[in-house]
């Protein structure tokens, strides 16, 4: 039967106060019309009116009744559940195949696979994920509503601490919601107080006071969504000086979930490895292995702002530009083929030339509102950082180059300083390692093992030869090592 008559709530009120008999029928499903009727819930006298003026409500109550069974029907299908799931745990499905998961404790997003999702419904409605069936319609579901769910992209100039976003560049600051791919919250409020005394104190005994500013400039730069000054920052020195100190400070401020690890030989050499790097504000990377690095152009691509290629086992490749800032934390670098302005001018280098002792760690006098008051001093660091373009001492390209040439071929700096080439002259190979390894302690350079100084020594084109020494064995007599064609520089 079509609806013929739609009585407005004023109405209704109206026919219920007029016809009480009529109440219990008209907020109950009807089946039969005219069973209903015939029932006479009134006198005869009221039956005509009761069939004009109810029997179309009647009729829209059973329509209505109809359509709302076929709401409730589709919230148990598969599409209606993931609906629901959606509007109460925000999910999304990308393009390259992966979940990611609201946390809203954190206030951001992560990357889930199938059986976090899975569990995570199975616990909650003891719906059956383990049978094929229904394990295929429920991520099928969740992965046509998650598509349609992806998140808007960011500014580059936000900065999230907890649940708050702080724009940079315009000063506003709002709260953190679903709606934009939020995935770096810094585990700090914004106290308004820039004041660090304890990390000024703890920065000027591991690098003097002319680089306090530099240590602060990293740690803003390294909040930042982005990598628009193309440097990669090292920290030079040996051991116990402070410098894994301050890379433990730097995690602590950002937030472990911001930071992933790895080597830079494997950075350079693996597909997969510079996918840690995804969607993570720092990059840490502890002693280089020191062999040559040939293979550059991943690296200026990583700190270039260039776009790269990510993939995660399992999934579909794509592209995307880096923002996580590589940090090195080293005794000396390693050789490089590259010998390129572009190469050279991305490593800002810091020493750290003092030394300390373990008994103490000196980041427990650092009381925690520093963190927050660290956080008000970053976003106005930065702020500078991004107008100059430029980080404090950070020298010149020439300087830049003769200070990564002086940590990584430091052979190279002690032959220009003691060795010269003369035909017929010869410096004993025992003579030269003693003189070298002296050297290298007092100026804090890695030590090189014997094989590898002869191998760095034929790299350089310098040959060995034998020659009878009439000193050795006691006066015996013997051949001793020589390097052919050297002599002290007197």
């Amino acid at each position: 039967m079509e609806i013929k008559v739609k009585v407005d709530n004023e109405r209704y009120k109206e026919l219920l106060e007029k016809y009480q008999g009529a109440k219990g029928t008209i907020i109950r499903v009807v089946d039969d019309m005219e069973e209903r009727l015939n029932q006479k819930p009134f006198n005869s006298k009221t039956k005509d009116i009761w069939i004009n003026e109810i029997k179309d409500y009647i009729t829209f109550i059973n329509l209505s009744f109809k359509e709302k069974a076929e709401k409730i029907k589709d919230i148990f299908s598969r599409q209606g559940q993931a609906d629901k799931l959606t509007e109460i745990q925000p999910l999304f499905y990308d393009k390259t195949g992966m979940f990611w998961l609201w946390n809203i404790q954190e206030t951001k997003w992560e990357i889930v696979d199938e059986i976090d999702i899975l569990n995570m419904i199975a616990e909650v409605t003891n719906e059956d994920t383990i049978s094929s069936k229904n394990r295929t319609e429920i991520l099928n579901a969740l992965k046509q509503k998650g598509r349609l769910m992806i998140p808007k992209d960011i500014k580059k100039t936000w900065i999230q601490f907890k649940n708050k976003i702080y724009d940079i560049k315009t000063g506003e600051s709002f709260e953190a919601t679903p709606e934009y791919f939020v995935t770096n919250p810094i585990p700090w409020n914004v106290s308004g107080d820039p004041q660090t005394p304890s990390m000024d104190k703890i920065f000027k005994e591991w690098v003097g006071e002319d680089y306090i500013p530099l240590l602060y400039e990293i740690l803003a730069y390294s909040l930042i969504p982005d990598y628009p000054i193309n440097r990669l920052f090292c920290f030079i020195g040996s051991g116990m000086n402070g410098k894994s100190k301050f890379l433990e400070l730097l995690r602590n401020f950002v937030g472990n979930y911001n930071v992933c690890s790895t080597e830079l030989d494997t950075l350079l050499s693996s597909r997969f490895e510079v996918t840690r790097l995804h969607k993570k504000l720092v990059c840490l990377m502890g002693e280089t292995n020191f062999n040559e690095m040939s293979k550059t152009s991943i690296l200026k691509k990583l700190t270039g702002g260039d776009v790269i290629g990510f993939e995660y086992k399992n999934k579909n490749p794509f592209d995307e530009t880096n923002y996580a800032k590589i940090l090195i934390a080293t005794n000396n670098l390693p050789t490089t083929t590259d010998k390129t302005d572009g190469f050279y001018r991305r490593w800002c280098i810091i020493d750290f030339p003092n030394s300390f002792s373990e008994k103490k760690d000196i980041l427990n006098d650092i009381p925690e509102k520093e963190y927050n008051n660290l956080a008000t001093n970053s976003i106005i660091t930065l702020q500078k950082i991004l107008k100059k373009r430029e980080f404090t001492n950070e020298g010149t390209i020439k300087e830049l180059k003769e200070k990564y040439e002086s940590k990584s071929a430091f052979l190279n700096k002690f032959i220009e300083l003691f060795v010269k080439e003369e035909l017929n002259e010869y410096i004993t190979k025992n003579q030269f390692k003693t003189k070298f390894k002296e050297w290298c302690k007092e100026n804090k350079n890695r030590e090189l093992s014997d094989t590898s100084l002869g191998l760095e020594m034929k790299k350089l084109g310098y040959e060995s030869g034998k020659k009878n020494f009439e000193w050795m064995n006691d006066g015996k007599g013997g051949q001793g090592r020589i390097w052919l064609d050297i002599k002290w520089i007197e």
